[in-house]
């Protein structure tokens, strides 16, 4: 069995998440003025750390190659535009 479950995020910088084992992210996005990400989970798994980005446009960012974007999200107005990746622990 699968389900949906959403994680927030920071507006910048770092974070980890204890997330099931396999959870695929599948989307980035505003919620109001939170940003979210929705990821599908087998909710019977044993948890595993995952670490994110939140990188802001513009924002200076180590590029290293094992990083995985995730997605971009942006607040309806567009004046707020962050960009999610992942980094292997």
């Amino acid at each position: 069995m699968a389900a949906i479950w959403k994680f927030n995020m920071p507006l910048s910088g770092t974070v980890i998440h204890l997330m099931p084992l396999g959870s695929q992210p599948i989307s980035v996005a505003f919620q109001g003025d939170s940003l979210a990400l929705w990821a599908k989970v087998d909710p019977a798994a044993e948890t595993v750390k995952r670490l994110f980005h939140v990188i802001m446009t513009g924002q200076l960012f180590s590029d290293a190659e094992e990083f995985r974007f995730i997605g971009t999200a942006m607040l309806d107005d567009g004046a707020y535009v962050v960009h999610v990746f992942e980094e292997p622990l």
